[in-house]
C-alpha cells in the first residue's frame, strides 16, 4: 500500500512536466514539418521554373499546408501537422522560379506556430529563399 501511494505521488508530480514536454515536442515536430514543406516548395519552384505559393490554415489543432504553382497545379500534397497548435501566423509564402521569396517584403518572413500554453516556435524565410526553423520563444 505504501509503495502504491509513493508511485501515485510520483506520477502526480511528474504529469505536468510530461504534458509540457509533450506540447514542446509536438510543436517542434510541426515547425520542422512546415520548414520541410517550404524547402520542397522552393525546390519545386526552381525545378518547374514557375512561381510557387505555400498557404497555411489551422483546423482542429493542426496546421494544414498546401502549395500550388502559378498554373494552379498542386506542388506537394496537402499536409497536416501534429495536433496542439492553436495559432499559425505569417503566411502565405511565395517563391519565384529562382527560388527567391517574393512575399512578405524585404525583411525575413516569419511563420509563427503557437500552442495553448503560449509556447511559440517559428520558421524564418529570408529574401533569398533560405528556410530555417527557430525552436525558441523569441526568434530574431
Amino acid at each position: 500500500m505504501i509503495v502504491a501511494a509513493i508511485l501515485g505521488i510520483g506520477a502526480t508530480l511528474a504529469l505536468p512536466n510530461y504534458l509540457n514536454w509533450n506540447a514542446r515536442s509536438q510543436l517542434k515536430q510541426a515547425t520542422s514539418e512546415v520548414a520541410s514543406q517550404l524547402i520542397l516548395a522552393r525546390m519545386a519552384a526552381m525545378n518547374r521554373n514557375k512561381t510557387v505559393t505555400v498557404s497555411f490554415s489551422l483546423s482542429g489543432g493542426q496546421v494544414h499546408l498546401s502549395s500550388a504553382d502559378s498554373s494552379g497545379m498542386a506542388v506537394t500534397p496537402d499536409m497536416a501537422t501534429m495536433r496542439l497548435v492553436t495559432q499559425v501566423v505569417g503566411g502565405p509564402v511565395t517563391f519565384n522560379s529562382l527560388g527567391m521569396r517574393t512575399s512578405g517584403g524585404a525583411a525575413v518572413q516569419q511563420i509563427t506556430l503557437s500552442t495553448p500554453n503560449n509556447l511559440t516556435y517559428s520558421v524564418m524565410v529570408s529574401a533569398s529563399g533560405r528556410v530555417f526553423p527557430c525552436y525558441k520563444n523569441n526568434c530574431p
